[in-house]
């Protein structure tokens, strides 16, 4: 036994269907330029935030001076372990979350033109 609100949700998916099945030959060219025109500044903008993330956590793996760049020793977490263990990293965490936290709500109340 099924119920309206079933009934409802059913009609309104087989709808939604049809509608993307009823597309033009106009619709689905505007759709590909759009991706064709759009897939390079993705690309683009992965690359730009992907490679420094990367190179980031494998120069995190080394023991590594810029000072003396050829010696370089692998220490897997052992710098992770570090940071973990050390207070002024969860100080300089709680600030920096603190320091989130206070300008987001300032931002958020001057957006919502609350009056000061």
């Amino acid at each position: 036994m099924t119920t309206t609100a079933d009934d409802s949700r059913r009609a309104r998916r087989e709808a939604a269907v049809q509608h993307r099945a009823a597309k033009s030959d106009r619709a689905k060219a505007e759709a590909r330029l759009g991706w064709l025109l759009a897939g390079p500044a993705f690309v683009i903008m992965l690359a730009v935030t992907a490679y420094p993330i990367g190179q980031a956590v494998f120069d995190s793996l080394f023991s590594f001076r810029l000072t003396a760049p050829d010696e370089r020793h692998f220490v897997f977490l052992s710098n992770y372990a570090t940071i973990f263990t050390d207070g002024v990293f969860w100080r300089a965490l709680l600030v920096t979350v603190l320091i989130t936290v206070v300008t987001v709500a300032v931002d958020w109340c001057s957006a919502s033109r609350w009056p000061w």
